[in-house]
């Protein structure tokens, strides 16, 4: 309603104002650049309208054209104070691209969504959260960075770092598993320890069954060579069973022992009670302190 009303007195009183204009202040302007009554009228609108949406650059932008001294004065002055403040309300970043350690121009740069050059003087930006995205090939390598920044207001000279460098290798592929040889072994050991208890287990069943038959043919008469025999298979038996216990007791330590020399990767919880690996490629760090406050996020 107040744009609507501005509107009305400023059309009702342009034609008023642009009749006491002087012609000398006319002539200040080149001619292909004074802006009519009505483009003045129309800045003047806009610019309140933009201020309004808190987009300062469209305002600020509307407000030097209506700041020209060949529009009407009553308009002129008030686009001069409101140009005034919107400058000082109007925050402007540095950015700073650094490649491999070392300042430098990546191939593809983009601001919020738009594809330019990065700029080598301050850039007047609305306040609020800007996207900056930096692409370049470092040794065949294709980087990627994308940033985003929150601008504050009335900040000026805000400093955008941009740091383009090759992904760190992921800290797991780095980790020697020392404990697996150990764990093979220990596996390896294992069923051998299984192989002998079944050789055990038959060899004992075997002497078994032949002191019951030699009890049932020839006992308490037998002769020695057949007792002999039959102790011998007993024996055997005994050696094998310690055998298998021996290499089980042992494979099941180099087992422990190998899993407790496996490499661990930190985790940290997602916020939803699981556990996952820690992404080691990005950060997001908090800016509070200006003139670099926002977020800043690296690769």
């Amino acid at each position: 309603m107040l744009s609507g009303l501005v509107r009305g007195i400023s059309v009702v009183l342009a034609p008023l104002l642009a009749l006491g204009q002087p012609e000398a202040e006319l002539s200040e302007v080149p001619s292909e650049e004074v802006p009519s009554v009505e483009e003045c009228v129309g800045a003047h609108e806009e610019a309140q309208l933009y201020r309004e949406d808190a987009d300062l650059v469209a305002a600020r932008d509307a407000l030097r054209v209506c700041a020209s001294t060949s529009c009407p004065k009553l308009i002129q002055r008030d686009c001069v104070f409101l140009l005034a403040e919107i400058q000082r309300a109007l925050p402007s970043v540095v950015v700073d691209v650094v490649i491999e350690g070392q300042p430098g121009a990546p191939e593809h740069f983009w601001i919020d969504g738009k594809l330019s050059k990065v700029p080598r003087d301050p850039v007047e930006m609305n306040p609020g959260l800007h996207r900056f995205r930096a692409r370049h090939v470092i040794e065949g390598e294709e980087v990627d960075l994308v940033l985003e920044v929150v601008v504050q207001p009335s900040a000026r000279r805000q400093v955008v770092r941009i740091d383009l460098h090759k992904a760190a290798p992921d800290p797991a592929s780095l980790l020697i598993d020392t404990g697996r040889p150990l764990r093979i072994a220990g596996f390896s050991t294992l069923g051998a320890a299984g192989a002998v208890g079944v050789a055990t287990l038959g060899v004992g069943v075997d002497a078994f069954l032949r002191r019951d038959k030699a009890r049932e043919e020839c006992a308490p008469a037998c002769s020695a060579d057949r007792v002999n025999r039959i102790e011998a298979g007993f024996l055997a038996a005994d050696i094998l069973g310690a055998t298998a216990g021996a290499l089980a007791v042992s494979a099941i330590v180099m087992i422990i022992v190998g899993y407790g020399r496996r490499p661990r990767v930190e985790s940290e919880d997602d916020g939803k009670g699981r556990k996952g690996r820690k992404n080691a490629r990005i950060r997001v760090d908090p800016l509070v302190a200006l003139p670099q406050a926002g977020l800043r996020i690296r690769w």
